[in-house]
């Protein structure tokens, strides 16, 4: 089963992205740049590299835990390449902020700081993005959030865990309005035991989840709301204590007061879980978008999604095989 099409052993290659970021480049072309130190600013840092300025391919020649005072800006133009590499950022996550044509891989996001920290905030309209292989724990906000017109976006390989909130897509803005609606493709990512939010989607987003595995959430598992559309595909859906996989309904909040539409093809449905699927003809058509190959629901899609989703452990974990490959090291000139 292809990960991320990614190229192994290439340093030049990431991609093509599936989904709705498709055509996204990120920095390739651009100057390559390597981060050398684990401070969280200065010469050789993270932080650094990513201020210098037009396309950059950002790779890291050090392993272990960066630790973040604020959020890391993410330029346009711009690949964060952790393949090759154990690199964990801590406190704080990454943020893009009115940008296009950015790629995030190979990164551990850990422990964030301050009540509403994500640990990847994608925003004000920014486009074409793929966040792809990250693993993230521990933030108080959301794992991932989509919001303000942030668009095509493509979330793949991820793993979620030790985690309130996944993914919130379309957050922030008029409940009504149905400009800059969130386009969103999720797919081949591990929602493991979070409480809610696998994905969450509001306010006339389209979303496409295919390929996921959700399991053993506490609160819920997928939901919609405000006018949302939802087209679930071949997901896993595997309940423990809590059996509602897929909720379409308005929140007693108020701040969702308006229901949203699901259209389920292909789920499989375990341990009891349930799906409340809604006026499915008013949910759109992904493949109108993009061509997309999607695998069937069953214990082969498991198997692939729990050894391949996320990235291998930052301290002494056994690095992963198969579809996830590293880059070579940086003294091998690959």
């Amino acid at each position: 089963m292809p990960s991320a099409g990614w190229a192994p052993g290439a340093g030049a290659e990431v991609g093509p992205a599936q989904g709705f970021a498709q055509g996204v480049t990120g920095g390739a072309g651009g100057r390559e740049v390597w981060v050398t130190s684990l401070a969280d600013d200065g010469d050789g840092s993270l932080r650094d590299a990513l201020r210098g300025g037009g396309p950059a391919w950002v790779r890291f020649a050090v392993d272990g835990v960066i630790r973040l005072s604020a959020p890391l800006r993410v330029p346009s133009d711009t690949t964060v390449d952790g393949r090759g590499g154990a690199v964990t950022l801590a406190g704080r996550g990454l943020r893009l902020d009115e940008v296009a044509n950015v790629i995030v891989t190979g990164l551990s996001l850990r422990d964030g700081t301050g009540a509403n920290t994500d640990a990847v905030l994608v925003q004000r309209g920014s486009r074409r993005v793929w966040l792809d292989h990250l693993d993230i724990a521990g933030f108080p906000d959301e794992a991932i959030d989509i919001s303000q017109g942030a668009s095509l976006v493509t979330v793949s390989w991820v793993h979620v865990h030790d985690q309130d909130k996944g993914i919130l897509i379309g957050s922030w803005g008029d409940n009504t309005s149905t400009e800059s609606i969130a386009h969103v493709t999720v797919h081949h990512s591990w929602f493991d035991r979070t409480h809610q939010r696998n994905p969450r989607a509001v306010r006339h987003s389209r979303v496409h989840a295919y390929n996921n595995y959700l399991h053993g959430w506490t609160g819920q598992g997928m939901s919609i709301a405000n006018w949302a559309q939802l087209a679930s595909e071949a997901n896993i859906l595997e309940a423990g204590d809590r059996e509602n996989g897929l909720v379409t309904g308005a929140s007693g909040s108020g701040r969702a007061p308006e229901e949203g539409y699901a259209r389920t093809d292909g789920d499989l449905l375990a341990g009891g879980a349930q799906q409340d699927e809604r006026a499915p003809e008013r949910v759109f058509d992904p493949r109108a978008a993009y061509a997309v190959e999607v695998a069937p629901a069953d214990d082969a899609l498991r198997t692939a999604v729990t050894t391949h989703a996320g990235v291998p452990d930052p301290v002494g974990g056994v690095a992963r095989t198969g579809p996830w490959r590293p880059l070579d090291d940086p003294g091998s000139g690959g």
